[in-house]
């Protein structure tokens, strides 16, 4: 039956290689996180604030992509992951992987040896979130685990003890007391075809399906084909629905519903999709914020793709690594369809680029090419973005973009920005696409700022000149919410300026040095202290014998 089989009225998922069947007896609301403390009492998995900001619920999750049934394993926040969205997923929690019976897992030795725990709160996240990482990289640096401890956050033990013990497993650790652990360790107890935590019987099996499950008055539907989803469309087009991926925009926008039917789109196969075409590449819609990441990196080099490296490098600050995991680009671009005045760091930056993307209207079976200013106009009910393309860029296009937030990562923009401007000899030829987020619901476009820049040579007073025309045509909103309107508008005629001196290319070094973005090294420690050894025992530094546990 299309959109699934409507006599399924549970969902059936492993943790930590123990089946689970959950009948339709429970709130669609309720989250992953909800069942592994209040129904399976697994409450080594914390909870705090429902937001996927601070990683305390952190667990590891594994499945079948759609679209090649390969394995993926991977770390997501479990306060919004919604437990109807998991059947046949295989869970692990802190509790899987390592215990006091069975014996700890070396990452939980680790922290543990490091004295990287406190008050232990945030220990159980640190750890799922490191597993994750371990499946994904098994030979990892110590920037690779920097980048993917965006977002855990610590407020009692201090980060360093964490990350020490986190990069002692990096094959370039210069740590004291770091060794290598021979991989067979690190995935000790687990099941050799899905590589989870596992009982031994080898019965857990994971795998895709139709759904279609009533719950409290409410329709839960997974389609696994588009031809599925538009039958869910058509037949509910009187219905409150919401269409969802990762669920991730519900930390941001809480009090959005109820719903009428919730249509999980995880298993739809025509919205995975890759492809590199002679002056395009394409992204499904679904593809992951962590897999775009991932293909962008991968084909930075390619002739009139170089800009995915500067994409590359500005999606490294959206939300924090499981937020990336588990959000796709077109889940990213709903939001700011619903929600014109959101800083979405994938609008600015396809908007800039343009991009165009594909929409498919499951009420007339039609697609359509939309560039995404048209898209933020268009009526969506009943319809889909199926896959975004990215155009090929001339060599003597300039493309920069910035996010500015209260903190490096895990943080919505103060402003954010995004620049395309052909240029030839301090020349710009035609005209540019200056972007920003963060101004107010209205503006994408600097329109005026633009005009005034077409076939300009840059000079002082032409650039001084495109920063009054700037400053005076932003007008951004007044948001107690927000930082004030008079930063965020400094603050954009700055980015500019930035980009602008850039292209100049003045022989001040003075100058030149406001043009590059600020590196950020590998962090480091060192801890010194007098060692009493004759008073030892006592005020002999140990570990805390608390520590596995936590």
């Amino acid at each position: 039956m299309a959109g699934g089989d409507a006599q399924d009225q549970e969902i059936r998922f492993f943790i930590n290689g123990e089946e689970h069947k959950v009948p339709n007896n429970l709130s669609t609301t309720t989250s992953l996180n909800d069942y592994l403390r209040e129904v399976a009492g697994l409450k080594g998995t914390k909870l705090m604030c429902r937001e996927a900001g601070c990683g305390c619920c952190s667990v590891t999750v594994t499945h079948p992509s759609p679209d090649s049934e390969k394995l993926e394993t991977y770390s997501v926040q479990s306060c919004l992951t919604p437990l109807y969205a998991v059947d046949g997923w295989q869970i692990s929690t802190v509790e899987g992987i390592g215990n006091q019976q069975n014996g700890f897992h070396p990452i939980q030795e680790r922290i543990a040896t490091f004295s990287g725990t406190q008050c232990g709160y945030c220990t159980p996240g640190m750890v799922m979130n490191m597993y994750g990482l371990l499946h994904q990289k098994p030979n990892i640096t110590s920037q690779d685990i920097e980048d993917n401890f965006d977002g855990n956050i610590c407020r009692c033990t201090g980060y360093r003890s964490i990350l020490d013990a986190m990069k002692s497993f990096a094959a370039d650790a210069n740590i004291p007391g770091a060794k290598a652990v021979d991989i067979e360790d690190l995935n000790k107890n687990l099941c050799p075809r899905t590589g989870d935590p596992c009982s031994g019987d080898h019965s857990c099996r994971v795998g895709s399906r139709a759904l279609s499950i009533q719950i409290q008055g409410t329709k839960w539907n997974r389609p696994v084909s588009l031809s599925d989803l538009s039958v869910l469309l058509k037949t509910n087009i009187d219905k409150k629905v919401k269409l969802f991926f990762g669920n991730t925009a519900s930390g941001i926008f809480k009090n959005e519903g109820p719903f009428d039917v919730y249509i999980d789109l995880h298993s739809v196969k025509e919205i995975y999709s890759f492809q590199v075409n002679e002056d395009s590449v394409r992204f499904g819609a679904a593809t992951s914020l962590t897999t775009f990441m991932n293909q962008l990196k991968a084909n930075q080099e390619k002739p009139g793709f170089k800009y995915f490296s500067a994409c590359h490098r500005h999606l490294k600050v959206i939300a924090n690594i499981m937020v990336r995991n588990a959000g796709c680009i077109a889940g990213n671009l709903m939001i700011k369809h619903a929600h014109n005045d959101f800083p979405s760091d994938i609008f600015t930056l396809l908007e800039s680029l343009g991009a165009q993307i594909e929409i498919y209207d499951c009420l007339t079976s039609q697609t359509k090419k939309s560039t995404l200013l048209d898209f933020l106009k268009t009526e969506m009910v009943g319809k889909v973005i199926l896959a975004v393309d990215l155009p090929k860029v001339d060599d003597d296009v300039v493309f920069r973009s910035f996010k500015i937030t209260p903190r490096w990562q895990n943080a919505h923009a103060y402003v954010n920005a995004a620049f395309r401007i052909k240029v030839v000899d301090r020349r710009i030829t035609e005209r540019p696409s200056l972007v920003y987020g963060g101004i107010n619901a209205e503006t994408v476009h600097a329109v005026k700022t633009e005009e005034f820049l077409t076939n300009k040579t840059l000079s002082g007073a032409v650039v001084k000149e495109a920063l009054t025309i700037l400053k005076e045509e932003l007008k951004p909103d007044s948001d107690q919410l927000l930082s004030s309107p008079e930063y965020r508008k400094d603050l954009s005629v700055t980015l500019l300026y930035k980009v602008l001196l850039g292209i100049y290319k003045s022989d001040n070094p003075k100058l030149r040095s406001g043009t590059e973005y600020l590196h950020r090294p590998i962090s480091s420690g060192l801890q010194t202290f007098q060692e009493m050894k004759s008073e030892w025992p006592l005020k002999k530094a140990l570990p805390k014998k608390t520590a596995p546990l936590q």
